[in-house]
């Protein structure tokens, strides 16, 4: 496909949300196993697309109203099927939410990959059929990379 986005890691992002979606823990912890494999700022790109899909995701369910309560009620009502995949608790969950939505609090904690494997396994848990539902968000994040290319490559390269 030619919008700006890398193929081969918009495929591994797919794979990991897919397998957490399936709540294949296994799966979904070999796409992160697997990094070896990717250059720092391909990991890094990885980062950025789960991350921006799942703000998106929450973002169409929140209509922009990003009030604590509310993230803890998404958190709640996905914390069984996500612990099914990776273990995080409630609190956790709110705070990769706050992550993805840009909207960080000022005691949050969790960085790097845990934040990674997190996001996507409650990706993989709010989408009722992951492949459809991210193809239908893959225009979103190209326009996003499109219009912030200099500042995400300059995150990526940060590694």
């Amino acid at each position: 496909m030619s919008d700006g986005l890398d193929d081969g890691i918009w495929q591994r992002s797919v794979a990991v949300v897919s397998a957490a979606h399936r709540r294949d823990a296994k799966a979904h912890a070999h796409g992160f196993l697997s990094w070896e494999e990717l250059t720092v700022q391909e990991r890094r790109r990885m980062e950025l697309y789960i991350r921006y899909l799942l703000g998106h995701r929450l973002h169409q369910e929140l209509r922009g109203d990003y009030a604590p309560s509310r993230l803890i009620a998404i958190a709640e009502r996905i914390q069984p099927a996500t612990d099914e995949v990776v273990k995080a608790d409630v609190p956790v969950l709110a705070e990769v939410f706050r992550d993805a939505l840009g909207v960080p609090a000022p005691d949050d904690t969790i960085h790097g990959v845990k934040t990674d494997l997190i996001a996507s396994a409650a990706l993989g848990v709010l989408l009722k059929d992951p492949a459809p539902e991210l193809a239908a968000m893959r225009p979103e994040l190209a326009r996003y990379y499109a219009k912030h290319a200099v500042a995400l490559r300059d995150l990526e390269e940060s590694g």
